[in-house]
């Protein structure tokens, strides 16, 4: 059975991330982070960090499992991805601690994982801290004469709610966010223009907003409302702190996994009970994205043309992009063998190829470039050695 003409096509479901100097996007198994070194010039790294739908675990496809577990998985591709983005800006990168290193040496895991394993653990217990042990304490304070649990469970998610908007405004404020914002907003303008089915040209994605429905704003946003309600449900007369704190933590994943559904749920609709549930995480997204400008979403843009596939990639680039795809890249090497055998004529036939507006570096392979380069440095040594001669 053929399908309506006018049916909308499903495109895939692309998501990403703000880095260092840049965008990390991803689609289904393939990532791809594109780094800004100067104007016009990028990084670019390709890596697979998925499995297949298919060879999934059972418990990642579950209703109110899966949201725990992806949230995880997104924790985790998240400090990868930062990491990566600092490497591939030669910044240096910290040295792993004693702890770490002695729990690499006991487990026997690569340092790099226990590190990231540290960082998701300080990550998930600086936020239990500041949104689930500070509004309870605070609240336990102010509502001594408060006998209603359920008035003051709400107290408690109002508390919560103003320091999470607190502490987003507090960190916009300093200049490095402001502009790792600016990416963050390339990032959904990308996105917004990709799903449109606009070509990703710099003008075309600049016309689009810098909000998104699937961004982890809005999910952070549903987590704070949602556990108003879960929360609320425990009650408060007659426990102890710590027991309220006990309870609050275990019933987090199930905050999440509520919260992550709601976020799915609503993502591909659009009607007016949709943008209503919609609006206060896009509201706070005017705070944790900022606009960008066109360097910015030019790194958005390559990220994104890196994870599509052949037949998107083609519909999608604009000329000035299409050396993102190798196969673009070995089109360009093959004509310059060409030319390179004509001759006299080389100059004027070369001189007819086009200077490419973006600079885009694979930075694995000049890695790799880099690394033989120093491994031949001592051959090279040993070779002048062996050529001094022997007399003295």
């Amino acid at each position: 059975m053929k399908k309506n003409k006018d049916e909308k096509r499903k495109l895939p479901s692309i998501g990403g991330q703000a880095v260092m100097e840049g965008v990390m996007m991803r689609n289904g198994e393939a990532t791809a982070i594109a780094i800004r070194k100067s104007e016009k010039v990028y990084n670019l790294k390709n890596y697979e960090t998925a499995k297949k739908a298919k060879d999934k675990p059972w418990y990642k496809k579950w209703i109110f499992v899966r949201g725990v577990t992806n949230f995880v998985d997104i924790m985790k591709l998240g400090i990868t991805s930062l990491n990566d983005s600092v490497q591939m800006l030669g910044m240096e990168e910290e040295e792993p601690t004693k702890f770490e290193k002695w729990l690499a040496e006991k487990t026997g895991k690569d340092i790099m994982d226990i590190a990231m394993s540290v960082a998701i653990f300080l990550g998930i217990g600086f936020a239990v801290v500041l949104f689930i042990i500070l509004p309870n304490l605070l609240t336990a304070w102010v509502s001594k004469s408060i006998s209603n649990s359920l008035a003051v469970n709400l107290i408690e998610g109002f508390v919560r709610i103003t320091i999470f908007i607190g502490y987003i405004v507090a960190i916009s404020q300093m200049k490095d966010i402001k502009r790792f914002f600016g990416f963050h907003g390339a990032e959904h303008k990308t996105i917004n223009a990709f799903e449109a089915g606009k070509k990703l040209t710099v003008a075309n994605v600049q016309s689009y907003t810098t909000k998104h429905p699937r961004c982890g704003t809005s999910f952070l946003v549903f987590i704070m409302l949602v556990s108003v309600i879960v929360f609320s449900l425990t009650g408060w007369e007659g426990q102890l702190w710590w027991e309220r704190i006990i309870m609050r933590i275990i019933l987090l994943p199930v905050v999440a996994s509520i919260s992550y559904e709601i976020l799915m749920g609503l993502a591909n609709k659009n009607n007016l009970l949709v943008r209503i549930l919609r609006w206060p995480g896009m509201q706070v997204q005017k705070l944790t994205t900022n606009e960008p400008d066109d360097g910015m979403v030019a790194a958005a843009i390559i990220s994104a043309l890196s994870v599509l596939d052949d037949d998107l990639f083609d519909e999608y680039a604009p000329e000035e992009f299409k050396h993102v795809s190798p196969r673009y890249q070995e089109d360009e090497i093959e004509t310059d063998d060409i030319v390179a055998e004509d001759g006299t004529e080389q100059a004027e036939q070369k001189s007819e190829i086009p200077k490419k507006e973006y600079t885009i570096i694979d930075f694995e392979k000049e890695q790799e470039k880099q690394k033989a380069a120093k491994n031949a440095e001592p051959a090279e040594e040993a070779t002048d050695d062996e050529a001094e001669p022997a007399d003295k």
